[in-house]
């Protein structure tokens, strides 16, 4: 006699059963496989590694998805959630884990008030990342009241503006702006035009744990924040009007508060200092120290240039780049600036010529 065992130990049958009675042994064998499958299940989840996961480690791996979806973001309105929203969705204790990791749902996405009300309720009090294009005839999904009514939170902030004056919302600029910003380490601000009306300082001037600084084409004084604590500063496309209300000296005071610097790059972002190199107070001058400057990068009228280096002490292993911009009417005069800006700088001083 032949006998037939099936995994579960539910079937015994042997050559000589009758077949009635085989099917009926069949159909009860499938019935308690089907009965046992989620135990399968379980056990399984037991078993492999990606499923034993620690809470903690889940939590890890989940922010840094969000976070380098964030950092490759435009900015731009997305018509559904990012993808790394889908980890909530792979398994009961990976959603226990991402519902339950206020900072995982910090990363601020634009789509609709009901997710930009459900990221602010997941995140709880944490701080806030937020990357934002303002887009004609989009703008008040952008700037939702939702998200302005908790500017407070916002830790970074990215604000690209468009070309138009006129797609801008003064109304939601004028209220992001007039918010305070305590908790705001990181801003990026950039627009391709003057905007004549945004005339206030951006957060009233109260931005206290403010350490990185890039704007661009920025109409804002940038000397109006709070730039003690900075490490990385960068101006590009300074207007005019902007570069004309602080000279040479005063430049000079303000990057001197600035002793945790580690990267500065000025892009046309300064004016001339020619009247400064012919003046007493260059010749009186006491040297500024930037000790922790890692990378230089300045594009700027050769007088303002030779200013900087002859009055700012930097390390021998600074990265440095020198974009300089010719002032003088006659190639002599331009000869004896460069030899004084090779003087100006013992970086420079050891550059072969």
């Amino acid at each position: 006699m032949l006998s037939l065992v099936d995994p579960l130990g539910a079937v015994e049958s042997t050559q000589s059963a009758a077949p009635c009675a085989t099917y009926d042994m069949a159909t009860t064998a499938v019935e308690n496989i089907i009965r046992q499958t989620p135990l399968f299940r379980m056990q399984r989840a037991s078993i492999c590694p990606i499923y034993c996961l620690p809470i903690e480690i889940l939590e890890i791996i989940f922010v840094i998805c969000a976070r380098d979806y964030h950092g490759s973001a435009s900015g731009e309105p997305i018509p559904t959630a990012p993808c790394w929203v889908n980890v909530s969705y792979v398994s009961r204790h990976w959603r226990n884990a991402a519902l339950n990791c206020p900072s995982l749902w910090t990363y601020l996405f634009i789509t609709s008030p009901r997710w930009t009300a459900e990221l602010l309720a997941r995140s709880k009090k944490a701080s806030l990342k937020l990357n934002v294009q303002v887009i004609p005839k989009r703008r008040t999904l952008c700037l939702s009241d939702n998200v302005l009514n908790h500017v407070e939170r916002i830790q970074e902030l990215r604000l690209d503006l468009p070309f138009e004056e006129s797609a801008i919302d003064s109304r939601y600029l004028s209220k992001l702006f007039s918010c305070r910003a305590p908790r705001l380490q990181n801003l990026q601000i950039s627009t391709n035009s003057f905007i004549s009306h945004w005339t206030r300082e951006p957060f009233g001037g109260d931005t206290p744990a403010l350490r990185t600084l890039d704007l661009a084409h920025c109409p804002v004084p940038w000397y109006s924040f709070k730039l003690g604590g900075l490490t990385m500063l960068s101006l590009r496309g300074v207007p005019q009007a902007i570069r004309l209300r602080q000279n040479t000296m005063e430049f000079l005071a303000t990057l001197g508060r600035m002793q945790d610097l580690m990267h500065l790059y000025l892009v046309d972002a300064l004016p001339s200092a020619a009247g400064f190199l012919s003046s007493t107070a260059f010749d009186t001058f006491q040297k500024i120290n930037l000790p922790h400057l890692s990378r230089l990068h300045v594009a700027a009228p050769l007088s303002t240039v030779i200013a900087l280096l002859s009055c700012v002490n930097i390390p021998l292993e600074t990265e440095l780049r020198l974009d300089c911009g010719v002032e003088g009417s006659s190639p002599h005069h331009d000869y004896a600036l460069l030899c004084s800006l090779r003087s100006a700088s013992p970086k420079i001083r050891h550059c072969p010529a």
